[in-house]
């Protein structure tokens, strides 16, 4: 019982020991519990299963990175503390008996961290709807209510995790030979040609991979994708295992600099960190990278939409003309007095009952198709582009302009100068403009093929005419209520406010899942990082204590510390930068779109938040430095 006494009193003082550990671990019960209750909440019923579905990958997600990082940080804590299962070896504890009170202390742990990461789910989960709630523009109240069910999945989700990880832990403690625990370990140091081996290695391993990502081959394969992806990583691990071997080597030639003040014991200190850290800086890297491309693709998507809400939907509602409904349309759209008509056109289209060849253009690849067309007469055309400030383009008779309506618009491209044929009749017509948005709202009818009022009136009578009516009102976005009530009647239309609020409901989410899954991971990586910098204070306190001895000012000890800390921190930062817009290259080819500004602003925010966590490092640092 003594024994029991002294091993829980020596825990206390070992809790630093645990901070990465801790710190992890709160971070993934935030974030998985969090998760688990916004999926629960009648908000989701809204979207459907598909924000359900969005919230099962970022738990995979979540899982797979926190997942790494605690399997690191658990070996980190075994080296840490071999010495002190050593000590209890040799006053005769038996193996299993001190891995069952290493397996009590990372308990304690585990139930402090998933008390504190399911208290701040709690509290926090509120705000977090109502981010939702913003974003989907919804004035829905957000209420939490935590139940069993909603614990229960956590403790399941975190038990088997534990479960895992904690195999390798007793696997390393009862496998290590006592001499092995006892001795410090020492850094692998190698030798110059195996560093400019593994350097070249990984140079061309990265190079490789960037010239792969801008080919055409990215956008044909998922599978390929990943091959360049792990081409891309290996290259990652050995750049910080190898290069900085060569990059100090190099430095060290330059007799000037290395041996100036400070720069002999920073060089030789850096270059020993990461080296012998390359596993888990590449892992730094590789998260950091994850969560800004995450951000970015998500920001992309919702800005995308909302942004291209109005280009593809340019009317307020257009109507399928139908007369039996006429005055009751009148009425509607009349009663509410902030969603006065501002514009109220009838056009017509006809459709024919043949398909029509046309070259189109996919990426590299170019071919033949067949699709069924509607044709609009130029007075319209020239109409709604005077309206919607659309550009007109001026075509001949034998010339037409062609208007991607469809749901596919930017999937492929119609050539122009190419030519549109009828397979059944001898309609023949020159591809003069195409463009990739609607005329009128997206999904009203086929494809739209302009043609001269002389030609429109000729076909007219030999096809099916479809008559739409085109109204523009004022505060369309607030203009819900008359959709609610066309819709009530079952009426064919189709809308902007409805699209745009269909939009919001299903990308709101989205962002909302893309923000929180970049600020966890960037955050837990970020402190991950500052937390092994503290931890190394006590490790390294007699090499700074040696140096005031030898007569090291204060002032030169700060500048070590702070282009150490920098250093930890800005590499990381720089390769991760460099894999961002490598990933970036592969996301762009898979999306057809570019996600440049919202990467940037992304990097912009994930610099800010890591010049906050290494400033914060660097003052600690300097104090407990001063302390010894």
């Amino acid at each position: 019982m003594k024994f029991v006494k002294v091993f829980l009193k020596n825990f206390k003082k070992d809790f630093a020991s645990f901070k990465e550990y801790f710190f992890i671990l709160i971070c993934y019960v935030f974030a998985i519990c969090t998760l688990i209750i916004i999926g629960d909440k009648n908000f989701s019923k809204e979207i459907g299963i598909f924000f359900i579905i969005l919230i099962i990958y970022s738990i995979i997600i979540f899982t797979i990175i926190f997942g790494i990082l605690l399997g690191v940080s658990n070996v980190n804590l075994v080296n840490r503390i071999k010495k002190q299962i050593g000590v209890y070896r040799i006053l005769g504890v038996r193996k299993k008996r001190v891995y069952f009170f290493f397996l009590i202390k990372k308990l304690i742990v585990l139930f402090i961290a998933l008390i504190l990461g399911i208290f701040l789910a709690t509290i926090l989960s509120k705000l977090m709807l109502m981010i939702i709630f913003t974003l989907c523009k919804n004035k829905q109240y957000a209420s939490i209510n935590i139940n069993f069910k909603e614990l229960i999945i956590t403790l399941i989700i975190i038990s088997i995790f534990f479960i895992i990880s904690e195999i390798k832990s007793y696997k390393l403690i009862t496998t290590c030979e006592l001499i092995e625990l006892l001795k410090n370990k020492k850094e692998k140091v190698m030798c110059k040609n195996q560093s400019i081996f593994k350097c070249t290695l990984g140079v061309i391993l990265i190079i490789t991979s960037y010239v792969l990502a801008l080919t055409s081959l990215m956008g044909s394969s998922l599978n390929f994708c990943f091959l360049v992806l792990i081409m891309n990583v290996t290259g990652t691990y050995f750049f910080f295992f190898s290069t900085i071997v060569i990059l100090v080597s190099v430095l060290k030639k330059s007799k000037k600099l290395y041996y100036r003040g400070e720069n002999l014991i920073f060089i030789s200190d850096i270059s020993n960190k990461l080296s012998s850290n390359a596993k888990i800086l590449t892992i730094n890297t590789v998260v950091i990278a994850c969560a800004v491309t995450i951000l970015s693709i998500t920001s992309s998507i919702y800005y995308d939409t909302v942004k291209n809400s109005k280009k593809d939907y340019k009317f307020s509602f257009v109507i399928i003309k139908d007369d039996t409904y006429k005055n009751d349309l009148d009425d509607i759209f009349t009663k509410y007095e902030n969603n006065k008509i501002v514009l109220d056109k009838t056009i017509k289209t006809i459709r024919f009952d043949n398909k029509y060849y046309l070259n189109q253009e996919l990426g590299s690849k170019s071919g033949i198709v067949e699709s069924y067309m509607d044709f609009i007469s130029e007075s319209d055309y020239r109409y709604i582009s005077k309206v919607k400030n659309i550009n007109i383009v001026e075509f001949k008779s034998d010339e037409c302009i062609i208007f991607k309506q469809s749901a596919g618009v930017g999937l492929h491209n119609f050539i122009e100068g190419t030519y549109l044929q009828s397979s059944k009749d001898n309609t023949k017509l020159k591809i003069k403009k195409q463009y990739n948005e609607g005329l009128i709202n997206k999904r009203v009818g086929m494809d739209l093929v302009v043609v001269k009022d002389e030609i429109y009136n000729k076909i007219k009578s030999l096809g099916k005419t479809n008559v739409y009516r085109l109204i523009d009102v004022k505060n369309e976005n607030n203009s819900l209520a008359i959709y609610n009530e066309l819709k009530a009647k079952n009426l064919d239309f189709n809308s902007y406010v409805g699209r745009y609020k269909m939009d919001l409901n299903t990308y709101g989410p989205i962002l909302f899942l893309g923000g929180f899954m970049f600020l966890i991971l960037i955050i837990c990586n970020g402190g991950t990082i500052l937390l092994r910098q503290i931890n190394s204070v006590y490790s390294e306190k007699e090499k700074y204590f040696a140096l005031k001895n030898l007569g090291v000012s204060n002032d030169s000890i700060n500048k070590i510390i702070n282009k150490k800390i920098k250093t930890i921190f800005i590499v990381p930062l720089i390769i991760a930068t460099l894999d961002n817009i490598f990933v970036n290259l592969i996301v762009e080819k898979l999306m057809g779109r570019s996600i440049f500004i919202p990467s940037l602003c992304s990097l912009i925010c994930c610099y800010s938040i890591y010049i906050f966590i290494g400033y914060f490092g660097i003052k600690y640092y300097k104090n407990a430095v001063k302390f010894y």
